[in-house]
């Protein structure tokens, strides 16, 4: 469809059937269309072309309209009927030819996808902007000017959203306007402006107290290591030149700034006793753990760190017993093969063995506080005394009551008190082969016994599960306690015998206070019987070894 503007000389006009959108920049002259809308309307028979959205005529119109609009080019055409008071309006001026046209392709907009999502918003845009516009206006009755089948014309199937199309006789009297691609304004997405999170601030939270007994380690278990590696940060400074030992000059040296520090914790594997720890004992400042078992090995622990202090020893038979002499790289055990050994583990390593003097099965072991003296007994109702120096026996005691279970030094080294399976409790004095005092304790058998070195007295264990204090003067009985019910296996307590821990069948180790007789904490967590327990002289520590094996170290708070 072309369309020709009066009032400027660029006219832009619109192709259809074209594959292109161009812009045809028309060159031409104003003039006056009201004397040709007027001619053509009057001469010629108007019809509807469907397919160009046009009227044309049906007696060859589309030649008489070309031929209209070059004649009204060439020729001016006569001003309209003016008012009685209006002056006529002057000719325009002759327009020159027009030159060719200038066609400039406009680039095509990218092809978005037709998804089904663009489709339903493209549907809901349309219907709100046809709910928006204002209705079309009807359509304008027929006048002089042009015939009166044209406003009865039907509006074709796509003028639903089109703008309805102005009344010819506007188009007379006004300039008529180039039809622009409407644009479809789509909302633009809301931006959703959530508030920024607040950074909460938390106070630091203080370590929590511990307020029971923890395992610091378990052997066969992991063992934590802490490495520090010390990086040196170099840097470059001026330093004096020397030549014949005058300054010539500066250079430059390195040297080292700082040193950065980077950590790293790691962990291996320790191993342990395979079968059921016999005994445990603390060394005198609580810097050694020494522990036997069934599998023919006596080790020492270094408390602190959770690993072996030296080597472990490897016997022939299982240990039943083991003491740890104060002050001395010294330990004393007996073995199921009816031996005793003296296993100096210090710089120079060495070991002493001896026999059983009446080839009876040994059960017990204790070493005095100064280490001078060994004793042992067994099943022999025998106790063999030993001198650590010389390795010579130096003395014996016979016939006690019952087999030895249990045998403790007193404070003083002088004499040696002795548990037996019937529950009888002895005190043996060096130099005299007659027991001193015997009392039957009422206590079953006596598994355990200890001499507290800062008390006049002994505390036996039995295996019902009580414990008892008694007199070494006489012999008489001054506490009865029973820190839990059970079997009881392993005994041992301060040197003030303030406390009290004593190992269980059940698989715990129970810590009272002997006075109260409150409990101060169960030490939990192993699978099997505790065989075996051991409390340092400062009271800090506590070792539980099991039937399976395992040996741990317990922390108080």
């Amino acid at each position: 469809m072309c369309a020709v503007f009066t009032m400027t000389t660029l006219t832009l006009t619109k192709h259809h059937g074209l594959g292109n959108d161009f812009l045809v920049l028309l060159d031409a002259p104003a003039v006056d269309l009201a004397p040709l809308a007027r001619r053509l309307s009057d001469s010629y028979q108007w019809v509807r072309d469907p397919s160009s959205r046009r009227c044309v005529s049906s007696d060859n119109g589309h030649n008489r309209r070309r031929d209209a609009c070059a004649s009204a080019r060439r020729e001016p055409s006569p001003p309209p009927p003016a008012p009685v008071a209006a002056k006529a309006p002057a000719p325009p001026p002759k327009a020159s030819p027009p030159p060719p046209a200038k066609v400039i392709p406009l680039p095509t907009p990218p092809a978005k996808a037709n998804t089904g999502k663009a489709r339903n918003k493209s549907r809901r845009a349309k219907s709100q902007r046809a709910k928006s516009q204002p209705a079309s206006p009807p359509p304008p009755k027929p006048t002089g000017t042009q015939p009166g089948w044209i406003g009865s014309l039907t509006q074709p199937a796509r003028a639903k959203s089109r703008p309805a199309s102005a009344p010819a006789a506007a188009v007379a009297s006004q300039p008529a306007a180039a039809p622009a691609a409407r644009a479809v304004s789509r909302p633009a997405a809301r931006a959703v402006s959530r508030p920024a999170s607040k950074a909460v601030s938390r106070p630091a939270l203080a370590p929590v107290p511990r307020t029971t007994w923890a395992v610091e380690w378990q052997r066969p278990g992991l063992a934590k290591e802490q490495h520090t590696w010390k990086l040196p940060v170099y840097g470059r400074r001026d330093a004096p030149s020397y030549f014949l030992g005058m300054q010539v000059g500066t250079h430059k040296e390195k040297f080292v700034e700082r040193y950065d520090e980077r950590n790293e914790e790691r962990k291996s594997w320790v191993q342990g006793h395979h079968s059921m720890v016999t005994s445990l004992a603390f060394s005198h400042d609580g810097r050694l753990l020494a522990s036997g078992a069934r599998d023919r090995t006596v080790r020492v622990w270094n408390v602190q760190s959770g690993r072996e202090e030296t080597a472990a020893l490897e016997t022939r038979a299982g240990v039943v017993a083991l003491a740890l002499m104060a002050d001395r790289s010294m330990i004393a055990a007996v073995l199921e093969d009816k031996k005793i050994v003296l296993w100096d583990f210090g710089l120079h390593r060495s070991v002493v063995h001896f026999d059983s003097p009446d080839g009876s099965r040994l059960n017990a072991i204790a070493v005095s506080k100064d280490g001078r003296f060994v004793a042992a007994g067994g099943s022999g109702r025998s106790i063999f005394l030993w001198q650590t120096d010389r390795g010579t026996i130096a003395g014996d005691f016979r016939r006690t009551i019952g087999s030895v279970e249990a045998l403790a030094f007193t404070a003083d080294a002088s004499g040696i008190v002795c548990g037996t399976n019937k529950g009888r409790l002895e005190l043996y004095e060096r130099g005299h082969e007659q027991a001193r005092w015997s009392v039957r304790t009422g206590l079953g058998r006596i598994v355990s016994l200890t001499v507290p070195h800062k008390t006049s007295g002994a505390l036996t264990g039995g295996a019902g599960g009580t414990v008892a204090f008694w007199d070494l003067k006489d012999g008489s009985e001054k506490q009865r306690v029973r820190p839990m019910r059970g079997r009881l296996t392993s005994l041992s307590t301060t040197p003030d015998a303030s406390h009290l821990l004593v190992g269980l069948a059940a698989g715990k180790a129970c810590l009272t206070e002997r006075a109260t007789e409150r409990e101060v904490a169960v030490l939990d967590g192993h699978t099997r019987a505790v065989t075996a327990v051991a409390l340092s002289s400062t009271g800090k520590f506590a070792a539980t070894g099991a039937g399976d094996g395992s040996v741990r170290l317990w922390v108080a708070p």
